[in-house]
């Protein structure tokens, strides 16, 4: 019997070893995190000819800077599923946000794109009409 018991030996672990090495495939390879956008919205008020037509800047996480038009919007990806600080710079000066800036928001990629905006207000440059 012990005879039998050593010729199962070496099948048995080879069988082992063929079922543990089967399951390291790419199939079970890591993957990356999902990733997620954020679309920023500059809204402004002003009156004719006083509107901040350069355009504005904006950045995540103190990052670098990306322009923003006017009166357009910007869409930034392959951002990670975290709190981002977003920041709105650039503004004429006579120009200011009205809104809370800089944003905090928590960003979930599994959601869709994250809609955000700002509001700036830009009244008139120089003394008003009814300063005199």
């Amino acid at each position: 019997m012990r005879a039998n018991q050593r010729n199962i030996m070496p099948d048995l672990i080879s069988a082992l070893l063929t079922l543990a090495l089967s399951g390291c495939g790419d199939s079970n390879a890591p993957t990356a995190p999902p990733t997620g956008a954020i679309e920023i919205t500059v809204m402004t008020t002003s009156t004719i000819g006083d509107v901040d037509t350069t355009g504005y800047v904006v950045s995540i996480d103190d990052g670098a800077w990306r322009s923003v038009g006017v009166p357009t919007r910007v869409e930034i990806d392959g951002l990670s599923k975290a709190r981002h600080r977003i920041t709105l710079s650039g503004l004429g000066t006579n120009c200011s946000v009205t809104s809370p800036n800089p944003l905090l928001v928590d960003l979930d990629p599994d959601l869709g794109v994250l809609l955000l905006s700002f509001t700036v207000k830009c009244p008139p440059e120089g003394p008003y009409p009814w300063d005199y």
